[in-house]
C-alpha cells in the first residue's frame, strides 16, 4: 500500500466589503455636485453610512436646487439620519448648513465660486 495523502484546498477568504468614511461621502458630492462639504457627523450615524452606496446618485441635482435641497437628499438617501454640514465655497467662504438653519443658498451660485 501506498501512502497517500489528499490535499485539501486553502479555505477561500471572503472579500472584506470597503467601508464607506464620512471622506468618501464627501468626495463623492464633490464629483457629482460640483460642492465642496465637510460633514458634521455623530458617531452613531457611521453604521447607517456603511448600509448602502454612500452619494451613488446618477445625476447632479438640477440648476434650482438649494443647500437644504443637498442637505435631504443627504439625510434621506445617505444616512438616514440629521446632518449638519459646511461648504467651502471657491471664494474661501464657508456657509454653515443645520438643522435649525437649512440654507436657501442656491447650488449653482455655489458652483460658479469655484470657476472664478
Amino acid at each position: 500500500m501506498t501512502d497517500k495523502t489528499i490535499e485539501t484546498p486553502a479555505p477561500v477568504q471572503p472579500k472584506r466589503k470597503k467601508f464607506l468614511t464620512v471622506a468618501d461621502v464627501e468626495r463623492q458630492v464633490w464629483e457629482m455636485e460640483g460642492i465642496r462639504i465637510v460633514l458634521r457627523l455623530p458617531e452613531y450615524i457611521l453604521p447607517a453610512l456603511n448600509n448602502n452606496g454612500g452619494y451613488d446618485y446618477v445625476r447632479a441635482t438640477n440648476h434650482t436646487a438649494t443647500l437644504g435641497d443637498l442637505q435631504r437628499r443627504l439625510e434621506r438617501g445617505v444616512f438616514g439620519h440629521p446632518v449638519e454640514f459646511t461648504v467651502v465655497r471657491g471664494d474661501y467662504k464657508v456657509i454653515n448648513v443645520t438643522a435649525k438653519r437649512p440654507s436657501s443658498t442656491l447650488l449653482s451660485s455655489i458652483r460658479k465660486t469655484y470657476a472664478s
